[in-house]
């Protein structure tokens, strides 16, 4: 765990959480607005209460990572898995950007249009596997996964949270929020395609003759469709209430006014367009089950798998809670209020915007509770009569400092999960994010209006700041270059030297002896 810094990387920022409350005066949100109060500090024995808070808070996150490990521990014990991550890599291995492109685009326009950043987490263990194989390196594997349901999440059009607060529904600003999401995906793309330097295929990719595959195929599948089915609102998209409808007719059938339905799966069961982590962690534990009985693995190996699955993901929820109490810190001592306040309590434009969005990013991990608790204190500053506004300018800036921010649940996991360090992805992402960023922030100021010329002079600034790491990263190469040229000449010379010398005295044994 220390190798990687992930846990030294929270716990600095926690330790900054509670610093920062000492300095920074409270504010709270309340029907009359947004009401400044005292210094609350957040102190080591308010650390236990805290955590207490974090957990129940994110129980049900903790719970679907704590499933995911399970799935997989169980696929592993089939004997099966490591055939499907080899056949899957041979079908792909002459053309590997195709795989790229499937992997991009599949996790995130389903993240676009699910608006949850959750469900896609499923596939990524098998798809980080399988890149590996291709020979990807770690950080591309990173952002052809996380950075593919992180940035589909920037531009989704549907976002329940975000919706609620800002009073808008699904077909607001669809075509800025599509473009955004398009952008980074396209980007993601482009920018693995063109500088992915490893290329060495991870072992010889074969394509295994084991059999009975067909089940573990069958099932990523079916998630997938479930993912679809489950977490796409179709009554906010449209209108269809189908799904409802057919789950209180199936309730509706009673045995002396018990519904059968509620007896046999009982009354947590939501329809199709209204699922949550959970009703999906249900879904994939059940599945766990099924492929155990088709397997015929026996009692003790599932709960061996059981075991090995709950072991394995434990970091991944340690990381979610550390993350959160980041988030409980921040709530509790009502800084973020006060510091949102006083950026946007006056004028609004691009630059407020982004870096409340940036903030939000750092102290509120859990995307839900980040728009709640974010735009509900902007709605009490200047940003009221922005709603259209902050509705695409929070959610394409939060996603995006979600590649870079220190608090990322998704980064996080996936940094644990390849063995890669923090600093290693920060110099690895650092120029593609200035690049997006920019990106993003033209597509926000051309499709959206009340920006001010702060918006012309922001993107100036970024623009002028990118160009200033790109000539300082050339310039530091070169000289690089330049200093190893005259070492690798010296070497030359100093190895022909000697062999001059033996071969002279050779000669002249020679003569001597006729």
């Amino acid at each position: 765990m220390k190798k990687y810094n992930i846990f030294k990387v929270l716990t600095i920022v926690i330790l900054l959480s509670m610093v920062l409350s000492y300095f920074i005066p409270g504010s709270s949100i309340n029907y009359t607005g947004l009401e400044k109060g005292t210094i609350l500090p957040v102190t080591f024995a308010n650390l236990f209460s805290n955590g207490i808070t974090t957990v129940n808070a994110v129980v049900t996150t903790i719970m679907f990572i704590l499933v995911i490990g399970i799935f997989y521990c169980v696929l592993k014990k089939t004997g099966r898995y490591d055939a499907l991550v080899e056949n899957t890599a041979s079908v792909f291995d002459t053309n590997r950007g195709l795989f790229i492109v499937i992997t991009v685009f599949g996790l995130g326009l389903v993240t676009l249009f699910c608006g949850d950043i959750l469900p896609m987490l499923v596939f990524v263990p098998f798809l980080l596997d399988v890149l590996s194989k291709l020979g990807f390196g770690k950080p591309s594997s990173i952002l052809a996964t996380i950075g593919s349901i992180i940035l589909g999440f920037s531009g989704s059009t549907y976002t329940y949270y975000i919706n609620q607060y800002l009073s808008l529904t699904v077909k607001d600003n669809v075509v800025a929020k599509i473009t955004v999401g398009l952008i980074g995906l396209v980007s993601i793309v482009a920018f693995i395609l063109l500088f992915n330097k490893n290329k060495k295929l991870d072992g010889e990719v074969r394509k295994s003759t084991m059999k009975k595959m067909i089940p573990l195929y069958v099932t990523f599948i079916l998630l997938l469709v479930f993912v679809i089915l489950g977490f796409v609102n179709w009554n906010g998209y449209f209108g269809f209430k189908g799904f409802e409808d057919f789950l209180n007719n199936l309730r509706e059938a009673k045995v002396a006014k018990v519904s059968i339905f509620d007896a046999i799966f009982g009354t947590s069961i939501a329809p199709f367009g209204a699922w949550q982590s959970y009703n999906f962690g249900t879904l994939l534990m059940f599945t766990s089950v099924v492929l155990s009985l088709i397997y015929r693995l026996k009692i003790n190996d599932f709960f061996e798998a059981f075991a090995d699955g709950l072991k394995k993901a434990f970091p991944y929820a340690v990381i979610i809670t550390l993350a959160n109490l980041v988030l409980v810190n921040v709530y509790t001592s009502g800084i973020f209020y006060t510091i949102s306040n006083f950026i946007n309590g006056k004028e609004v434009g691009l630059f407020n915007s982004s870096v409340t969005s940036m903030l939000a990013s750092i102290m509120y991990p859990d995307t839900g509770y980040a728009a709640q608790f974010t735009l509900t204190s902007l709605m009490g500053t200047a940003a009221s009569k922005y709603e259209a506004l902050f509705a695409v300018t929070y959610q394409a800036i939060y996603s995006l400092f979600l590649l870079i921010s220190p608090t990322s649940i998704l980064l996080l996991i996936a940094l644990h999960k390849t063995e890669t360090r923090y600093i290693d992805w920060i110099k690895f992402i650092g120029k593609y994010f200035l690049v997006l960023l920019l990106a993003y922030l033209l597509v926000i100021a051309i499709f959206l209006k009340g920006f001010n010329q702060n918006a012309i002079i922001f993107m100036v600034a970024i623009a002028v700041l990118l160009a200033f790491v790109i000539v300082v990263s050339k310039s530091k190469k070169s000289k690089e270059v330049k200093k190893e040229e005259p070492k690798k000449v010296e070497t030359k010379t100093e190895e022909k030297k000697p062999a001059v010398k033996k071969a002279t005295k050779k000669v002249t044994k020679k003569t001597t002896k006729k």
